[in-house]
């Protein structure tokens, strides 16, 4: 069985790259779930993708 993080994310465009990355070093899938974000945050939540970060 697989252990996956599920974090919200809402306006912390900074923040959820390194907490995104930090979780993969430790192994772990991530998934990022947008609760309605501004929308110059869609970019960035969307360079995250891939790699084990969905």
């Amino acid at each position: 069985m697989k252990t996956l993080a599920l974090i919200p994310h809402y306006n912390h465009p900074t923040t959820i790259s390194h907490v995104a990355h930090t979780l993969r070093g430790f192994g772990l899938d991530v998934l990022i779930v947008d609760d309605g974000s501004r929308p110059d945050c869609r970019p960035l939540l969307q360079g995250l993708r891939g790699d084990g970060i969905h």
